[in-house]
């Protein structure tokens, strides 16, 4: 759903922007997650990036790859819409999906579950988000040119703490974009908040559904980086998942050279 947050953020963090960001931030309890074990019956979320995957080098496409081998899941859940996993063609900006997950399924090894919803909830959410981010341009439009900015340069800072893949999948990046997330969902109101909680609840319903088909298998879930927190927190509330810490385990298969 990061094609639709790309349209409204920016560059510079203003005193009062970082504020909002910062108090949303406190009090955060930590992602509950289970970690270490036999992966038989493990559940992944990995983070990526759409386009960013180009100019982030410590988790760029190849970095992906090896990472999505390394796990050696069974079965995915994918951030695309049925529609386009059946005609294996995505949103432009979805790099990683035509420059390495779909090369890598095609040979039919891995059951695939798509994330996104079908239609007509699709419209319905990316139109009903995309005219509540108009309204708000149009009503604020020095407020939509500074969350912009915010967007941006919350990137550029990010960018900067990014040295290993586990940082970018880091529960300080989660509660950085949730941050953003939040003054975001603030600023627009009630339907682009309605928007953004129906996302990812049909993501979450999509891997519970995948975990309870599959069961004693390894499940990936590959999610756009601003949803991550959201969707970790919610699996990592359900006590039969066995939801892994996933910047733990980037760390610890970094100690033995895996990537």
């Amino acid at each position: 759903m990061m094609i639709m947050c790309d349209s409204i953020c920016g560059r510079v963090i203003g005193g009062g922007l970082l504020t909002v960001l910062l108090a949303a931030m406190i009090g955060l309890s930590p992602l509950r997650a289970a970690g270490g074990g036999d992966k038989s019956g493990e559940l992944f979320v990995l983070a990526t990036l759409y386009t960013r995957h180009k100019s982030v080098a410590v988790y760029d496409l190849l970095a992906l790859r090896k990472i999505i081998l390394t796990i050696a899941p069974e079965v995915l859940v994918l951030d695309v819409t049925p529609s386009e996993l059946k005609e294996w063609k995505v949103w432009p900006g979805k790099v990683e999906y035509t420059e390495v997950v779909f090369p890598l399924v095609r040979d039919g090894r891995y059951r695939l579950y798509p994330a996104e919803p079908a239609e007509p909830m699709f419209s319905e959410i990316v139109n009903a988000t995309s005219e509540a981010i108009g309204k708000f341009k149009a009503a604020n439009p020095d407020a939509a040119v500074a969350l912009k900015q915010f967007e941006i340069g919350a990137y550029e800072a990010l960018k900067v703490s990014w040295q290993t893949p586990a940082d970018v999948n880091s529960q300080i990046t989660d509660r950085v974009l949730l941050g953003k997330t939040t003054l975001e969902l603030r600023l627009m109101g009630s339907v682009r908040e309605d928007g953004h909680r129906r996302w990812n609840e049909h993501t979450v319903e999509v891997t519970r559904r995948a975990v309870q088909e599959n069961p004693g298998k390894r499940v990936l879930v590959l999610a756009g980086i601003e949803n991550c927190y959201s969707i970790r927190e919610a699996l990592g509330r359900d006590p039969k998942l066995h939801l892994i810490n996933m910047e733990q385990w980037l760390r610890d298969r970094a100690k033995t050279g895996a990537f």
